[in-house]
Order: structure tokens, then sequence, then C-alpha cells
């Protein structure tokens, strides 16, 4: 179960954050060739961060998988990279990125380990 984690500092209305977790569950499932019904993706608009001596709009992105191909991780960067900035007007040099491989069995879902 991929999970994708965006954290960013600018406040968003409601209806701002459901598109954006549709299109983010979207690209995902298209980037990893998953399943959608199969991703997670949380958004925290309004978190309490700063990135440097400003305010300015910046993000924080999770991705968190089983396996990652390490081979198309720099592909998948640029693919967030691109959607954050086009989605929330994140320039990609305030996005910092973290890709996490997580052991299955210290995963829960559905009641039980992965």
């Amino acid at each position: 179960m991929p999970i994708l984690v965006v954290e960013t500092n600018q406040a968003l209305e409601n209806e701002t954050t459901k598109a954006f977790l549709d299109k983010a569950i979207a690209l995902t499932a298209n980037l990893l060739d998953k399943p959608r019904d199969g991703i997670m993706a949380r958004i925290t608009p309004d978190a309490c961060f700063q990135l440097g001596q400003t305010q300015t709009p910046a993000a924080f992105i999770e991705l968190k998988v089983f396996a990652f191909d390490k081979d198309k991780v720099p592909a998948i960067i640029n693919a967030l990279t691109d959607f954050i900035q086009k989605e929330l007007g994140v320039a990609p040099d305030r996005q910092f990125h973290e890709y996490i491989e997580m052991e299955p069995s210290l995963f829960g879902w559905n009641g039980a380990p992965c």
C-alpha cells in the first residue's frame, strides 16, 4: 500500500484539498504502476514549518512503499516535483522529498500485517 504524504505551509480550501488528493492518487498509481484502490494520499495544509529564512510556499513530500525500483526514483521525484509545483504553486527549490521503503511485516492494514 503506497502512501503519499504532503505537508505544506499554505492554507488550502476544502475543495482544493479534495481535488488535490484525487489527482495525487491518480499520479501515484500511474508512477508506481499500482491500482488506485491501493494508494493512500494525505495532505496537511497550513502546516507550521519554515524553509530557510522565509515562509513563502514550501512543501515536504514523503512517498512510502514496500519496495522501490531505484532506477525509477529520479523520474518519480521529477514527476512529483512538477505536480506539487502545478497544483500547489510550490517552486522546486522550496520542496523536500523523502522516499521510504516500508517493511511489510511492520505495516498493518485490514486488521493484519501486510
